[in-house]
């Protein structure tokens, strides 16, 4: 069912308002929320809760659609990147009413008697035809993953069978599915829900890039950093399971011709080792140069494996020190791609590294549509 016209206008007109007081309005959600329905904690990083990202990328999206509630085909990259995020959660419709409920109640709390009957029905019409909207496209998204050989939807049990250190901080953990089923399919690039009991109200859920691409496991590659990835590296070993949902997420190697650049900074190398495993695997005739930045040779990732992985006549690998001296810049970039704008650069690494890269990328007359990178947190840009 269509919104009506009159709440459009109603949502639109006071979009403004809501703007002004977005994150009040967010930082007051969560603690509805988690108080009111505390089964639901488990669903949300609580460090990013800590430190306000959570409320900060909520906000944003709040006010976006608030403002194209009229052109919501403006929002279609959003609603992608949400709905893939919460299928990897395994959010499920009667979800919806939680969050529906309490936003409209920090609403009215913030904004007070500014938030009259007309409004608060108006917005609670405007949030329950987006609910919809997600639902419907959360429900394709599992119909499609449960599809796949090996597929399921939920979490799944999946034992540990071999953890590798592969540098001073990160450590690699590879799975097979406990009931024997086989490796489902995925894109490069996408990310995997994991689900622990680390000894709170609620079980813990994280979300890490797979490290690997077409083969007979899942890998993932943790920096032990924070209460969730240190119970990882201490307490989860070889022959240990853990409930894992299935590979979701939009950072995917955008189909081509033309030259690749992958460029990472520490743990940002996950994804990036996915994509360049599917294009050396794959024997991709593609111009592939690969440059990573991590602080010294100790803290140093998957030198051996990369090297492997390039050693193709059209392929390429360099590795900047930090504790030398030397960090990835847009100079290099434009060294790799052989000054090709028209190159399709992906970045992961720190928010301060892809910030400047993209920043500098994009000043150089890089179009938007050759710049991908992979933001690890709550939906973030680089703006």
């Amino acid at each position: 069912m269509a919104l009506s016209q009159e709440t459009i206008d109603i949502v639109k007109a006071t979009a403004p308002v809501v703007g002004e007081n977005a994150e009040k309005i967010t930082s007051r959600f969560y603690p509805i929320m988690f108080e009111r329905y505390p089964m639901v904690k488990e669903f949300f990083n609580q460090s990013h809760q800590r430190d306000g990202l959570q409320q900060k990328a909520l906000a944003g999206a709040v006010v976006a659609y608030a403002l194209n509630i009229d052109n919501l085909g403006a929002l279609g990259g959003a609603v992608e990147g949400i709905t893939e995020r919460h299928a990897s959660l395994n959010v499920q419709p009667e979800h919806y009413p939680i969050v529906g409920e309490c936003l409209l109640a920090a609403i009215a709390e913030v904004l007070g008697d500014a938030v009259t009957p007309e409004i608060a029905n108006a917005w609670g019409e405007a949030y329950g035809f987006l609910a919809e909207i997600l639902i419907g496209a959360e429900k394709a998204k599992y119909a499609k993953t449960a599809e796949k050989a090996g597929g399921w939807n939920g979490y799944k049990s999946f034992k540990v069978i071999k953890k590798v250190k592969e540098s001073a901080s990160i450590t690699s953990f590879y799975f097979e599915a406990e009931d024997g089923t086989p490796i489902i399919s995925y894109d490069s690039g996408q990310y995997i829900s994991m689900k622990l009991d680390l000894g709170e109200e609620q079980k813990s859920v994280r979300n890490y890039s797979l490290s690997n691409w077409g083969g007979k496991y899942l890998r993932i590659s943790v920096k032990k950093d924070g209460d969730f990835s240190t119970h990882l590296h201490d307490k989860i070993n070889e022959g240990d399971c853990v409930e894992l949902n299935a590979p979701y997420g939009v950072f995917k190697l955008a189909p081509g011709e033309g030259a690749v650049v992958l460029v990472s900074g520490g743990v940002g190398i996950t994804p990036m080792l996915s994509m360049l495993n599917q294009l050396s695997k794959n024997e991709s005739t593609r111009e592939v140069s690969f440059l990573h930045g991590t602080q010294n040779k100790d803290e140093l990732a998957f030198e051996d494996e990369v090297k492997a992985l390039t050693e193709k006549d059209n392929f390429s690998y360099e590795v900047s020190f930090s504790d030398e001296g030397k960090k990835i810049s847009i100079d290099d970039l434009k060294k790799a791609s052989n000054n090709v704008k028209e190159t399709d650069f992906y970045v992961c690494g720190p928010v301060g590294m892809m910030k400047a890269l993209c920043s500098d990328l994009k000043s150089w007359g890089v179009a938007d549509e050759n710049i991908h990178y992979e933001y690890f947190g709550p939906s973030g840009t680089l703006s």
